[in-house]
């Protein structure tokens, strides 16, 4: 009988172990950033045409799902910036979105929510919560609408 209670014991404590491993088997958000090296043409404002990319890094790989957006605040509006990662497992995947006419934000983009389909490599599971990231309004990304891209190298024949 005190075997058996022995066995028991050691039989649940490696489940209760294997419970620990797999609850702590989860993927969060590390890192929100903007993309600098493709920065706007005009000093610190994106204008009409051209492209944000913000990379969001995970703490392990994962893979998205077709339509996973990232939401920004540009002014009072939320644009989804589409996924540019394509669907390749990584830590690390890249949103972008052209700023089209209209849009203005002057004191700085804020990455508000991630959304779509997550899969954790080696299963678990993917927190996608950003709140807290560096995520505050940034007055090194602002945007202006009205802007137009600047045209540089054109050759006329």
């Amino acid at each position: 009988m005190i075997r058996a209670l022995r066995c028991a014991a050691v039989l649940l404590a490696a489940l209760w172990a294997v419970g620990v491993e797999e609850a702590a088997a989860q993927t969060t958000v590390s890192r929100v950033d903007i993309s600098s090296s493709f920065g706007p043409a005009v000093s610190d404002t994106y204008g009409r045409g051209e492209v944000i990319r913000i990379e969001v890094t995970f703490s392990s790989p994962v893979q998205l799902g077709a339509g996973t957006t990232l939401g920004v605040q540009i002014g009072s509006a939320t644009r989804l910036f589409s996924n540019a990662s394509g669907a390749s497992p990584g830590s690390t995947h890249q949103f972008s979105y052209t700023v089209q006419a209209g849009d203005s934000d002057t004191d700085g983009i804020r990455v508000q929510t991630l959304t779509g389909t997550f899969t954790r490599q080696g299963g678990g599971t993917v927190n996608t919560t950003i709140a807290g990231i560096n995520t505050v309004d940034s007055g090194n990304y602002k945007v202006d609408g009205t802007l137009g891209v600047a045209v540089t190298g054109l050759a006329l024949n």
